[in-house]
């Protein structure tokens, strides 16, 4: 005899109901892929409410909350799409490194990074961001390991650093001085300019007790009060400092040309902070 009752559809947990459709995650990643980084994020959420045990959601997610800067969202995310049935076990394991790194937890990130290479040694996008790790750390051998083996397996998508001596780097900084207007070699005239190898993190931290530094790839800093901060009573005031942090400026640049252009909007990009100009007004200037 037929068993005539009504038949449960089943729930998220189990059966069909397992994975959102494809045509979901084509959306939530076409939110992402076209910055429209806040529906992404609400999207995910609803998806995430809808499929909580799918791993690409999950996946999806640490991908818009890593563009976002949201790092410890997006750390939590990958950790839990590590957990689940991932079909891409190593873009969990790269979001996970990635917000390590970006979160200034450099051993965390290496031996996340480390473990993901071990499992696919042929991720490309895992060596660089090894690379990246190990300048942190001071490892030059493994940087240059990570960014050969990066450009051996991608070579259309990355490039080996340019680097510059302490000599063509004081050559670049004057032709960027010698570029600049009158307003801004003004300015230039108040402040120093500093070239360091790569940031540290008390650099990074935006006011005392911060507890969420500035990334580890910046390629400047302007340091002190702008000019539309200061009076006329504030003559004991330290003088602001630009760092330009060579490294990262080098990792932008796949060649000298691009280099010595890179120096110079990064010098002009935190003149422009100096004097009161904030990210949003970079547009006007051409510094986005």
């Amino acid at each position: 005899m037929a068993d005539d009752s009504p038949q449960q559809p089943p729930s998220p947990l189990e059966g069909p109901g397992l994975r959102a459709s494809q045509e979901e995650l084509d959306e939530l990643w076409g939110l992402i892929e076209n910055g429209d980084l806040d529906d992404a994020i609400a999207l995910g959420d609803e998806l995430a409410e809808t499929w909580p045990r799918d791993a690409s959601i999950a996946i999806a997610r640490a991908a818009a909350f890593y563009e976002c800067g949201l790092l410890r969202e997006s750390l939590e995310e990958a950790r839990r799409a590590g957990e689940l049935d991932t079909d891409e076990p190593q873009m969990a394991s790269w979001y996970e490194a990635a917000a390590h790194h970006y979160l200034w937890d450099f051993g965390a990130a290496r031996a996340k990074a480390d473990e993901l290479l071990r499992d696919h040694p042929d991720f490309g996008e895992g060596w660089y961001l090894l690379a990246q790790i190990c300048e942190m750390q001071e490892d030059e051998v493994g940087a240059r390991r990570g960014y050969e083996r990066a450009l051996q397996l991608e070579p259309q998508r990355f490039f080996r650093p340019t680097r510059f001596s302490l000599e063509q780097m004081d050559e670049a900084l004057s032709q960027a001085r010698e570029g600049l207007d009158a307003e801004f070699l003004e300015a230039l005239e108040k402040i120093a300019v500093v070239v360091e190898a790569l940031p540290r993190r008390e650099y990074m931290l935006q006011s005392p007790g911060d507890d969420d530094p500035l990334p580890p790839d910046v390629l400047g800093l302007f340091v002190g009060n702008s000019r539309l901060d200061l009076s006329v009573f504030d003559s004991t005031e330290e003088p602001g400092i630009i760092f330009l942090f060579q490294k990262n400026l080098e990792r932008a640049s796949a060649s000298e040309e691009e280099l010595v252009s890179e120096i110079h909007t990064t010098l002009y990009h935190e003149l422009a902070h100096y004097l009161g100009f904030e990210e949003e007004d970079m547009a006007e200037l051409d510094l986005e």
